[in-house]
């Protein structure tokens, strides 16, 4: 019989356990938590595709501009 996905071979368990990767975001989150009304912090322009939906879980407001093709520079507005 052909491997299948409801096959029992189909998935192996580890042999070695693996811990859960961290969120991605977690080392933005942290930076733009401490950030005060006017502070700014400089980061990687990928980082900022989300800064609307970091701010809405940090109940805070930013906005960014663009640096260099790899960096942006945010600044906490309210």
């Amino acid at each position: 019989m052909p491997e299948t996905i409801l096959s029992p071979d189909y998935f192996r368990k580890d042999a070695v356990p693996m811990p859960l990767p961290a969120p991605r975001a977690v080392g933005l989150t942290r930076l733009l938590g401490g950030l005060d009304v006017g502070e700014s912090a400089i980061v990687p322009r990928r980082s900022t595709n989300d800064l609307h939906k970091t701010g809405a879980a940090l109940n805070m407001t930013f906005t960014a501009r663009r640096l260099d093709a790899e960096w942006s520079r945010v600044w906490r507005t309210a």
